[in-house]
């Protein structure tokens, strides 16, 4: 389970606001896919991601990209970031 709240549109001038519940699967090798519904000012898709950690030592670094096909077109994001754990 997980919730991920964006605003995208920045590089264009503008804000959109969106709000995604991602209910999936992590596997041993850190591999995690995930689908659930995505809400926008636009309306509701259904979004679909896939991730992969990496990790160096004490970094783990998450690599996520998700996909939103609706009747607009296709939203995609490519989210990464870093922790350290001991």
């Amino acid at each position: 389970n997980e919730f991920v709240l964006l605003v995208g549109g920045l590089d264009q001038g503008t804000a959109i606001p969106s709000l995604t519940w991602l209910v999936g699967i992590r596997m041993p090798g850190q591999f995690e896919i995930g689908v659930g519904p995505n809400a926008t000012p636009a309306g509701v898709a259904l979004a679909l991601s896939l991730g992969q950690t990496f990790r160096a030592g004490a970094l783990s670094i998450p690599v996520n990209i998700a996909v939103v096909p609706s009747k607009f077109g296709v939203r995609s994001s490519i989210l990464t970031g870093f922790n350290i754990y001991r």
